[in-house]
C-alpha cells in the first residue's frame, strides 16, 4: 500500500481567505448516548465537593452539547483558555498507561506489536524500496522546532515535549498535499504538508500534533506503516504464528498471514523470537483470542485523547476531526467525539490535566516521575547516524546487508529489553 494512504494524510478544506473555520460554519456532529441530565448532576456534585477542574470540564461538555444553563456557561467561559495551554510538566509512562490509553488497548497485543516493530520497519522500507516508492527527504526542508520561525514547527516540538513522546525529524513542504504524514525512514521522520501551514489556529495545531505524535509511541508506530486493517491484522497474527505455529488464524487470512510470517522469520533475531514466544504464552494463558481489530480501533481513540489533552477544547477537536477523511476500519466521527466527550468528564482526564499543570486552580504541575520510554526510536536514529561512518564507509567497511543487520540487531535488543521489563512489571 502506498505510504501516501496513511490515515492522517487527509487534506483539510481551507477557507479561501486562509482563515480558520468558525464553529458556526458546521453543525456539531452527533455524540451518541451522552445524557446531559447526568452531566448536570455531576457538575453540581463536583462544585459542592470543590473539584474545580472536573466541574469545569463537565461544564465544557455541557456547552459542547448545547445543554449548559447560564451558570454553567459562565463558569466555563471564566476559565476557558484563550490560547495554547501552559504545560509545565511532560506526561509520564505511568500516566500514559493508567489515564490516557483507551481501555480497549490490550496490554499483550501492545507488547506484541512493540516487539515486532523493528522487523516491521525493516519490512516496510524494503517493500517501498522495491516499489521505488521510498520517499527521499531533502535536508533543505528539515525544521528544528527550537529555532524554526514556522508556527507549525514550534507547536510540533511543544507537543512532543508535553506528551513525553519521541520527536521525529520534521520536514515542512508547502508543495506536498495533506496535513501530517509519518514517513517510513531511518531516522524516523514526519512531513508537514501545505494543509497545516495555513487555515489552522495554534490550538487546532496542538490537537493535530497531539494526535499525530501519539502514534510515535513504541506500541503505536507500526500502525503508521500499515494503516490499512487488511495489512495490519495479518501482520500481528503473523507475529503470533512465528512464535507459535499452531496459533489460530482465521481461514480468510491464512494465506496473507503465512506470507508475512515467512518474511518475519527470515528477518527476526533470536532475542526477538523468544520475546514473541513469551507473549504468545501469556496470551494463551488468558484463554481468549486477541481482538486485533478492537485494539487497532482503540489506538485511534487513544491518539484523539492525546490531541484533546493538548488542545483542551472539544469544539477544537470537532473542527479538526470533521476535516479528516474516514480511514478503512477507523472509528467514525461520531464514535470519536462520543469517546472524547466521555473522556473529558472522567477522573482520568482531570488527573492528566493536574499533572500537566493546566487544570483549573492548579498552581504547578505534578511530579515529574518516569518519562515514557522511546529508547527504540533513539537507538534506531543513533545507529542510523553512526552506521554510515562505522559500518558502511571507512576502513573495514561492511556490506550494506551487514550494516542493515547490525542496525536491526541493536534495535531488537533495545526493544526486547523495554518490552520484557514492562511485561514482567505488569504495566
Amino acid at each position: 500500500m502506498p505510504v501516501d494512504d496513511a490515515p492522517w494524510n487527509r487534506p483539510p478544506p481551507v477557507p479561501q481567505d486562509g482563515s480558520a473555520p468558525e464553529p458556526s460554519q458546521a453543525a456539531p456532529a452527533p455524540v451518541g448516548s451522552v445524557d446531559p441530565t447526568v452531566l448536570r448532576a455531576q457538575y453540581e456534585e463536583l462544585r459542592r465537593s470543590g473539584e474545580q477542574d472536573r466541574a469545569w470540564c463537565t461544564a465544557a461538555a455541557l456547552v459542547f452539547l448545547g445543554a449548559a444553563d447560564e451558570a454553567q456557561a459562565r463558569y466555563h467561559a471564566d476559565y476557558r483558555s484563550q490560547g495554547m495551554l501552559a504545560v509545565q510538566v511532560p506526561l509520564t509512562t505511568e500516566l500514559w498507561s493508567s489515564c490516557l490509553h483507551h481501555p480497549g488497548e490490550d496490554l499483550l497485543i501492545s507488547k506484541l506489536v512493540e516487539a515486532v516493530t523493528p522487523t516491521a520497519v525493516q519490512l516496510r522500507i524494503e517493500q517501498l524500496a522495491m516499489q521505488r516508492k521510498l520517499p527521499v527527504l531533502d535536508p533543505r526542508f528539515r525544521q528544528d522546532p527550537v529555532t524554526s520561525t514556522i508556527t507549525f514547527a514550534k507547536v510540533f516540538g511543544w507537543a512532543a515535549v508535553a506528551l513525553g513522546v519521541f520527536q521525529p525529524d520534521l520536514y515542512v513542504r508547502s508543495d506536498v498535499p495533506g496535513t501530517l504524514l509519518a514517513i517510513p525512514a531511518i531516522p524516523l521522520a514526519s512531513i508537514a504538508g501545505k494543509g497545516v501551514l495555513a487555515g489552522f489556529t495554534p490550538v487546532e495545531l496542538a490537537f493535530l500534533c497531539g494526535c499525530h505524535l501519539a502514534y510515535y509511541r513504541a506500541e503505536h508506530y507500526v500502525t503508521c506503516l500499515f494503516p490499512d486493517p487488511e495489512e495490519f491484522v495479518p501482520l500481528v497474527l503473523a507475529a503470533s504464528v512465528v512464535a507459535n505455529p499452531s496459533a489460530p488464524v482465521p481461514a480468510h487470512l491464512a494465506s496473507k498471514v503465512e506470507t508475512v510470517a515467512q518474511a518475519f522469520a527470515a528477518r527476526m533475531q533470536p532475542v526477538q523470537l523468544e520475546m514473541l514466544r513469551m507473549l504468545t504464552r501469556r496470551m494463551a494463558e488468558k484463554q481468549t483470542e486477541p481482538d486485533v481489530q478492537a485494539w487497532r480501533r482503540a489506538v485511534d481513540f487513544t491518539v484523539c485523547r492525546a490531541g484533546l489533552l493538548l488542545g483542551g477544547d472539544l469544539d477544537v477537536a470537532r473542527r479538526v476531526l470533521e476535516q479528516e477523511r474516514q480511514a478503512p476500519g477507523a472509528p467514525s466521527l461520531s464514535e470519536r467525539l462520543e469517546d472524547l466527550l466521555r473522556f473529558s468528564v472522567s477522573e482520568q482526564y482531570s488527573r492528566l490535566r493536574q499533572h500537566l499543570g493546566i487544570a483549573v486552580g492548579a498552581t504547578q504541575g505534578g511530579a515529574r516521575g518516569e518519562r515514557p520510554t522511546h529508547q527504540w526510536a533513539e537507538n534506531l536514529n543513533a545507529l542510523a547516524h553512526q552506521l554510515p561512518r562505522a559500518a558502511i564507509s571507512g576502513p573495514g567497511a561492511q556490506s550494506g546487508s551487514s550494516a542493515k543487520l547490525l542496525l536491526v540487531v541493536a534495535l531488537v535488543i533495545a526493544v526486547a529489553g523495554a518490552v520484557l521489563g514492562a511485561v514482567l512489571a505488569g504495566k
